[in-house]
């Protein structure tokens, strides 16, 4: 989720769009975005599969409600698509899973029964498939599709 709020409606492209292209991510939840942004700004983002969740006037309780049905309608998604689960070998969730926790590469390996260099393997095949480039992002990618019962 990024807050939009320095991004203005100028007619050059800010240093904070130039921060939204470069954001790699399977979901961006853009907030109080200013009225009346020029379609050279907002094609190539919507183009990215971003979504425009409300302008800069709406009303925190109107932004909660858009939030809930947001993180909603990405859950019911990444249920309905099982590819995204496909995706990864059994092992390969269980690992994702466990990186969610924060702990690092020999913890897993260890609560796994693996060895830490096993782990490192399946978490480069990870980020190869998901199309991550780091823990943080692949973390952030198993609260989106994997089953929440295993995180």
């Amino acid at each position: 989720m990024v807050d939009c709020f320095g991004l203005s409606s100028k007619s050059t492209p800010s240093a904070e769009f130039n921060y939204l292209k470069s954001i790699d991510h399977s979901k961006v939840i853009l907030i109080n975005i200013p009225q009346g942004l020029p379609t050279h700004i907002t094609q190539p983002l919507e183009s990215r599969k971003f979504s425009f969740l409300c302008d800069s006037r709406a009303s925190q309780k109107d932004l909660i409600k858009k939030l809930e049905y947001s993180i909603q309608n990405a859950r019911s998604q990444s249920e309905k698509d099982p590819r995204s689960q496909l995706l990864l070998t059994k092992r390969e969730q269980e690992i994702l899973a466990q990186l969610t926790t924060g702990d690092p590469n020999s913890i897993i390996a260890s609560r796994l029964h693996l060895s830490e260099h096993t782990v490192k393997n399946h978490m480069y095949n990870i980020y190869r498939k998901i199309g991550v480039k780091n823990r943080l992002q692949a973390s952030n990618w198993a609260k989106l599709h994997l089953q929440v019962e295993r995180i």
